[in-house]
């Protein structure tokens, strides 16, 4: 019912555990949030292995179950995931999840900056361009993410300098 209230406004999250039961299965969980800002849990699937036709598999099925298509669905980097999502909603708009980006971004630009409070300037400014999400925020997004994109790529130029 909460699925197909507003179906043209449907946002879906989807993510996958790893191999956390004694089967190795990964349990693939559909959520979404309420008008309360509430996560529910609208389906889950077991699948053995994480391949595209795997997702495809459990796409298909949520589809037929829950008629709509997502307008947005949130996952994980996943390329086989992406392609399961492609196939079936192809319609639909696929983002990573902020815990997925703020990953990345630990992996990556965190080692540009060894001295610990550089680095939390810049994580600070990566978290309050992730949590704007009015529609004013987009229209001024670029003016908020080229200072912080300037700042990582002075940190890196300044990082192959001491490799030199």
């Amino acid at each position: 019912e909460l699925w197909a209230k507003d179906a043209m406004q449907n946002i879906l999250l989807f993510d996958t555990t790893y191999k956390t039961n004694v089967y190795s299965a990964k349990l693939g969980c559909f959520t979404t949030v309420n008008e309360e800002g509430e996560t529910v849990i609208l389906a889950a699937v077991f699948t053995l292995r994480e391949a595209a036709q795997d997702f495809e598999w459990a796409f298909r099925l949520f589809r037929d179950t829950f008629k709509y298509p997502p307008r947005v669905i949130f996952t994980d980097s996943d390329p086989a995931m992406a392609s399961g999502i492609s196939t079936v909603w192809p319609e639909s708009k696929h983002f990573l999840c902020i815990y997925h980006l703020w990953l990345n971004f630990q992996q990556h630009v965190k080692p540009l900056f060894p001295d610990r409070s550089d680095y939390g300037v810049l994580a600070d400014a990566f978290w309050r361009l992730a949590k704007e999400t009015d529609s004013v925020s987009v229209a001024h997004f670029d003016e908020h993410f080229d200072p912080l994109r300037a700042y990582v790529d002075a940190a890196e130029a300044g990082s192959d300098s001491r490799k030199s």
